[in-house]
């Protein structure tokens, strides 16, 4: 163009600026810039904006800086491109001096906003403290941003400062604004401060409580806190002010854990409906959650259906079912999901390790478990974490390899933690080992922890070896340390089940047998099988390890009643049959 004498004017000029900026090279953009000063056209201010944004691109901040001083007129664009550019290259203390200078020039608000939204980006917390300090006339998207800042950094003290602050001016407002509480609704939750989080949300409910993007915030931390009634009836509330909106993505994510978590089957599928309604069944994360819903509300075949009908499937999906498959007690078929993920070309990592030595665990696949622990290890070359190594040690202990599942457990490079040796004591009882038993069991008391479940175990050995001695000694012991024991209880989705309390006490064999009567299982059994038609199913959650005697009795239960009784218990699922129960008496 300039061969053919052709003379460019001021829209030549920032395309050609915008050209040299990109290239990043120092002598040409200088030359441009040059030839601007011959061509005279240096009194336009687009032209110049340009060439500051230029030199900044380019890491010469003395030419940015010699071409925003020779302007005659500056507006906003030259004062934010001087100020990005020596954000950009570093140069902090100089981007809030000349901030300093742009307040004098009249310029405030919306350049401090964006100067608050840059360093935050950059996790640069002071400056963009100081920005918002010297900022006059702060409106919401100040606050918004510098609140979202600190709780996206992590800094839940001085967003909590802020919010003292914000509850002045938010009661001045006209317009009120959902995406502040949003932030410290989720700044609550990633400090564990749910309570807090919860009394938040009451005092700004007034004018926010159909609004999806708070909503969204509170189920994730209603499922998260274990507010589980709190988040299905957020849900519900929701649904009805949905009239003119739609339920997202977040909202789905936000109460499926709680079906899982409650068995709510009725709910699950119904938000399954919703799901196909609003086509999200394609979603990967849509398609994990409602495979762990489903799993965990006793149906494995609806759990294989979303499986296979998902197009896409990453490794937590593969991962999923296998632990699905491991709850049910149906080692085989989670061998064979492994077997036909690694010829799908997906990579196992440590998660999906530990599921599938958990489902051979389940289902007493010794051999199969060991290979896999050494798989691992020596195939993907992944070191076994305390997970793997705990999850090895029960493989043993429930299959009866004792004294195995002992020299596993000394011979771990890494410390084995209270629940590993609590599992062995499980199993010793359950294989009246008392030997090993003992041993074990002195190791638990070595332990200065607090897991009660551990000193119960330990107590319940002693008596039912008779050594009255050390059951006093655990007992004061609990006493003395104020642990409390979990109660035992039982649901079922046709009706409430109230807690039933169960002690081991030193009392007479009748008495014994009256309080096995009265376990939660049982209960909760009697009641669905009063409240549901002959030959329906009963689906039977317990927050504990189902005993051994419930366990018997319930095989008798269901062949008497000719009923399919499914029990999920902390650790898996029992299916029980005909008299029969498919973890085959390995669990």
């Amino acid at each position: 163009m300039r061969k053919t004498k052709l003379r460019p004017d001021a829209f030549t000029f920032p395309s050609v600026i915008s050209a040299c900026a990109g290239l990043g090279d120092l002598r040409i953009s200088r030359e441009v810039h040059q030839h601007a000063v011959e061509l005279g056209v240096m009194s336009d201010l687009y032209i110049c904006n340009a060439l500051i944004g230029m030199y900044s691109r380019v890491g010469s901040l003395v030419d940015a800086r010699d071409v925003f001083d020779g302007m005659a007129r500056r507006d906003i664009v030259s004062w934010n491109s001087l100020i990005s550019g020596y954000s950009a290259n570093g140069e902090w203390e100089k981007a809030v001096e000349t901030y300093g200078a742009m307040r004098m020039d009249g310029f405030d608000r919306l350049v401090g906003n964006g100067l608050i939204a840059m360093y935050c980006r950059f996790e640069n917390l002071v400056d963009a403290r100081r920005v918002f300090d010297m900022l006059v006339g702060r409106d919401v998207v100040s606050w918004n941003t510098i609140i979202d800042g600190y709780y996206q950094i992590g800094d839940f003290k001085d967003a909590l400062q802020i919010l003292i602050m914000l509850h002045n001016l938010f009661d001045q407002m006209d317009v009120r604004d959902s995406f502040t509480w949003n932030s410290l609704i989720n700044s609550y939750v990633r400090r564990g401060l749910f309570s807090k989080g919860i009394d938040l949300f009451k005092s700004m409910k007034q004018g926010l409580d159909s609004n999806l993007f708070v909503g969204n915030a509170l189920l994730d931390m209603y499922s998260k806190c274990g507010s589980l009634e709190d988040a299905l009836e957020e849900f519900e509330r929701m649904e009805v002010h949905d009239r003119g909106q739609r339920l997202d993505k977040a909202t789905i994510l936000g109460i499926l854990p709680a079906c899982s978590y409650v068995a709510a089957k009725r709910l699950g599928k119904e938000i399954h409906g919703c799901i196909l309604k609003l086509n999200l069944e394609c979603d990967v994360a849509i398609g994990n959650a409602l495979i762990e819903m489903y799993s965990k509300c006793g149906r494995l075949d609806h759990t294989v259906c979303v499986f296979e009908h998902m197009n896409t499937k990453d490794i937590v999906t593969w991962t999923s079912l296998i632990f699905a498959c491991g709850m049910y007690g149906q080692g085989d078929k989670a061998l064979r999901v492994f077997t036909r993920m690694e010829q799908m070309g997906v990579m196992p990592d440590h998660v999906a390790f530990l599921a599938i030595i958990y489902a051979c665990s389940h289902s007493g696949l010794v051999d199969e478990g060991k290979m896999y622990f050494k798989r691992m290890e020596q195939e993907y070359k992944i070191i076994p974490s305390l997970e793997h190594y705990a999850c090895m040690a029960d493989l043993l202990a429930r299959s009866g390899k004792l004294e195995e599942a002992e020299v596993f457990i000394e011979a771990m490079p890494v410390q084995p933690d209270i629940s590993i040796w609590g599992a062995l004591l499980s199993a010793c009882r359950i294989f009246d080992e008392t030997l090993i038993a003992e041993r074990v069991c002195e190791r638990i008391m070595a332990f200065d922890t607090e897991n009660t479940g551990c000193h119960v175990l330990a107590s319940n050995l002693y008596a039912a070896i008779g050594k009255w001695d050390m059951v006093g000694k655990i007992r004061k012991s609990i006493e003395a340390k104020k642990l409390k024991k979990d109660p035992g209880f039982s649901w079922i989705e046709e009706g409430y089940v109230p807690d039933r309390k169960f002690v081991l006490q030193d009392v007479e064999e009748d008495d014994k047998k009256h309080m096995l009567f009265t376990h939660s299982e049982r209960l909760a059994i009697a009641f669905g099988l009063l409240n549901t038609k002959p030959g329906t199913p009963l689906l039977i959650m317990k927050n504990l390890r189902a005993c051994g005697d419930c366990h018997t009795a319930i095989k008798y239960i269901s062949k008497i009643v000719a009923r399919e009784i499914l029990i999920r218990d902390s650790n898996r699922f029992h299916l029980f049959k005909d008299g029969f129960c498919s973890c085959g008496d390995f669990w």
